[in-house]
């Protein structure tokens, strides 16, 4: 299924039809790469990245509550064209129902572990907005540990809950091959 699901996602992207998927929600865990594919999604589509770890949280770093976030969710899902992408899963109920295309991004726990440390070295070679340090850094590789292993909003069965209502919009991305040709359709 991920084989065919993936050649008729390079055949759309390679197409007219990208016209077509113009709402487009990546989720996975940490390391996984959303933020990547989002960047370059929207810039294909022509449209902004919304990542929810910018929504969930206000100005102060202090959690906004469901409702906020919801109402901040369907501004951004009743516009026309977006790519989100973030782990959330419940509140996000609603990106999962308007999106065009729905990417889980499931790769080995060692290469998401991998690129939680890469993400940590770069981090101390460039502007580091989001705070990135060892401490953080370890309790990413942590919740990544516990994504396949437990049930929770922001867990594969978490998500598998949601996507299993949409599964004609949805294609999982599971080895690094899988996720470096579908890199190479969008560039």
């Amino acid at each position: 299924m991920l084989c065919k699901n993936l050649y008729n996602l390079f055949s759309l992207i390679n197409h007219k039809k990208m016209k077509k998927l113009n709402r487009i929600y990546i989720v996975g865990p940490q390391g996984s790469g959303k933020s990547t594919i989002a960047n370059l999604l929207a810039k294909k589509i022509k449209t902004k990245n919304y990542d929810l770890d910018d929504i969930i949280k206000d100005k102060y770093g202090k959690r906004r509550n469901d409702s906020e976030l919801k109402n901040m969710l369907s501004v951004v899902t009743a516009r026309k064209k977006w790519v989100i992408e973030g782990i959330f899963g419940g509140w996000t109920a609603k990106a999962f129902e308007k999106s065009d295309l729905i990417i889980l991004l499931n790769l080995n726990y060692n290469i998401l572990v991998a690129n939680l440390i890469k993400r940590y070295y770069k981090s101390k070679f460039t502007d580091n907005k989001r705070g990135i340090n060892l401490k953080t850094t370890w309790k990413l590789i942590k919740h990544v540990k516990l994504y396949r292993t437990r049930y929770h909003p922001k867990s594969y069965a978490g998500h598998m809950e949601l996507i299993n209502k949409y599964k004609s919009k949805f294609i999982e991305i599971k080895t690094r091959k899988d996720l470096e040709d579908f890199l190479d359709t969008l560039k």
